[in-house]
């Protein structure tokens, strides 16, 4: 297998990058990995986020391709803002968060 990228696919990648910068909005956190495991058929990819206004943690993104799945998530963010309370009631939803998280490790 070759370990080098050939300059096609470096410039590939570079763009794929500045598309995804440019797609990208203030709070929201994106991360992919891909990985090919001893005893696999083949390699797999995972896409996974943070919302950007509620904060929700979206493990694994639906979509048969990488593309597919940056598209659905960018969906799901553009369907939360859509949909976002007021600031007075983003920071009661803070607070009621942080006081939830408070019970739980009082409880532990």
């Amino acid at each position: 297998m070759d370990e080098s990228l050939t300059n096609a696919e470096r410039k590939t990648l570079n763009a794929a990058y500045d598309i995804l910068n440019g797609k990208l909005n203030e709070g929201e956190y994106w991360t992919f990995g891909w990985r090919w495991y001893r005893g696999h058929a083949k390699p797999s990819t995972d896409v996974s986020m943070f919302t950007a206004v509620l904060e929700k943690h979206i493990s694994w993104l639906e979509g048969e391709t990488f593309a597919d799945k940056i598209a659905n998530g960018m969906a799901m963010n553009a369907a939360e803002r859509a949909a976002a309370p007021s600031p007075e009631e983003a920071k009661r939803l803070r607070i009621q968060r942080l006081r939830d998280q408070l019970e739980r490790e009082e409880a532990a």
